[in-house]
C-alpha cells in the first residue's frame, strides 16, 4: 500500500523539502519504506485522494489559501489546477459528490469547487460566524474539518471557534452539476469544547473530539434532517490532561469496535472500546513514538491470522517522522514497528 503524506514545516514560505510525499507501507510487516518527495508546494497540511486513487488534492495552509489538484500516476504528481480558497490558512479538504470542499481555519470559512478543478469554474464560499469563551482560540470562527454523513448527501463542518458543527448538503444546481448549500447548525457543543475532527459510524452515530476540553462527544444523527444530538460525553483518557495537551485526530477502525484519539503535548494515542450501543469504555493508551501527533490513520494488518492487529500510522509533526505502532485489540499491547523520516508530516491519505 502507498500512503500520501502532507507536510507543514515552514509555514508561509515554500522551501525545497516542503511538499507532498509518498511512502510505501507493508501491511504484513508493519514497515514503512521508500519515502519520496513527489512535489514541492507551500504548506500542504492536508491531503485527500479521490475514490479512483487517480487524483490528489492538497491545501496550502498559507495567508492566501490555495487548493491544488494533482494527477497521480506511477507515483508521480502532475499539477492540473490551483484555485483560491478565499480564506486564510485552509487546513482540510475532502471530495463529496463531485465537489472538493476545503475549510479555512483562520477566517472560519468554507469553499467548494466542482471537480476536476478549473479556474474557469467559479467556486462557492460560505462564511461562518460566532465566538467561544476561550479568548485565545475562540475569538472568531475557525472551520477545521469537513466530513460526509454516511449514506447521505449531508456534510458536517466543525467550527472550533464557535463550538458548533455547521450543516451543508450537496444538491443539484440549475445546470445539473453539484452545488453546496448551507443549512445552518447541525450540532451545538458546550462552550469551550472546540470541536475539531469527527469519526462517523455507519450506525447513525458520530464521535467528535473537542480539541480544547479533551472530551469525546457521542452524537446521534437524524439522517433525514442531517442534524445531530449529543447523547454522551466521555473524557479522552482517565489520566488528567493539562490545557497544553491538545486533542487532534479521531478515527474508528473498520470493525467500529475501537476508537482511537491522538493527543498532542503528552503525545499519546488513546484507545476506547465501542459496544453495540455505541457506548465508549477506556481501553488503553500508548506513546506515538514521536512528538506532536497531528494526524493518523488506522489500518488492519495484512493477513487473516492478524485480524486482531491494527496499525496506527501517525504523523508526528514536530519530530519529523511518520511512525507505525502495532496495537493488539485482544491483549491491548502496543509495539512500535517502524518509522520514516519526513519533514513535519501533518496528514496521511492511503491509496486504496
Amino acid at each position: 500500500m502507498r500512503l500520501i503524506i502532507g507536510t507543514y514545516p515552514h509555514g508561509q514560505n515554500e522551501m525545497p523539502d516542503e511538499g507532498v510525499w509518498s511512502v510505501d507501507f507493508d501491511q504484513h510487516r508493519g514497515a514503512l519504506e521508500n519515502p519520496l518527495q513527489l512535489t514541492t508546494v507551500a504548506s500542504p497540511s492536508f491531503v485527500a485522494v479521490n475514490a479512483q486513487a487517480s487524483t490528489v488534492f492538497a491545501v496550502s495552509e498559507v495567508q492566501n489559501g490555495q487548493l491544488h489538484e494533482y494527477e497521480y500516476t506511477n507515483n508521480e504528481l502532475v499539477k492540473t489546477a490551483s484555485v483560491p480558497t478565499n480564506g486564510v490558512e485552509p487546513c482540510h479538504v475532502i471530495t463529496v459528490g463531485g465537489l472538493a470542499i476545503a475549510t479555512n481555519y483562520t477566517t472560519g470559512s468554507v469553499c467548494a469547487y466542482r471537480t476536476p478543478l478549473s479556474n474557469e469554474t467559479p467556486g462557492q464560499f460560505f462564511q461562518h460566524s460566532g465566538t467561544g469563551p476561550n479568548l485565545e482560540r475562540q475569538e472568531g470562527p475557525h472551520a477545521h474539518f469537513a466530513g460526509q454523513v454516511p449514506g447521505t448527501q449531508y456534510v458536517w463542518v466543525t467550527d472550533l471557534g464557535s463550538d458548533r458543527i455547521n450543516l451543508y448538503v450537496v444538491s443539484s444546481a440549475s445546470d445539473g452539476g453539484p452545488k453546496l448549500e448551507s443549512l445552518g447548525t447541525a450540532v451545538q457543543f458546550p462552550a469551550g469544547a472546540g470541536p475539531r475532527h469527527i469519526a462517523f459510524s455507519a450506525h447513525s452515530r458520530a464521535y467528535v473530539v473537542g480539541e480544547l476540553d479533551n472530551n469525546i462527544y457521542t452524537v446521534a444523527i437524524d439522517e433525514a434532517s442531517g442534524r445531530g444530538e449529543i447523547v454522551a460525553t466521555t473524557p479522552i483518557t482517565t489520566t488528567a490532561l493539562s490545557p497544553e495537551d491538545l486533542a487532534s485526530h479521531i478515527e474508528l477502525d473498520g470493525s467500529e469496535q475501537h476508537l482511537f484519539v491522538a493527543v498532542r503535548g503528552v503525545d499519546l494515542i488513546c484507545v476506547l472500546d465501542v459496544n453495540e450501543a455505541g457506548e465508549l469504555a477506556h481501553a488503553a493508551s500508548f506513546p506515538t513514538g514521536g512528538t506532536w501527533p497531528r494526524h493518523f490513520r488506522v489500518l488492519n494488518a495484512g493477513g487473516p491470522e492478524q485480524s486482531h492487529l491494527r496499525y496506527l500510522i501517525v504523523a508526528n509533526q514536530q519530530s519529523h517522522a511518520v511512525n507505525v505502532t502495532e496495537y493488539d485489540t485482544t491483549t491491548r499491547a502496543a509495539t512500535l514497528r517502524s518509522s520514516a523520516v519526513i519533514p513535519a508530516p501533518a496528514a496521511i491519505a492511503p491509496l486504496i
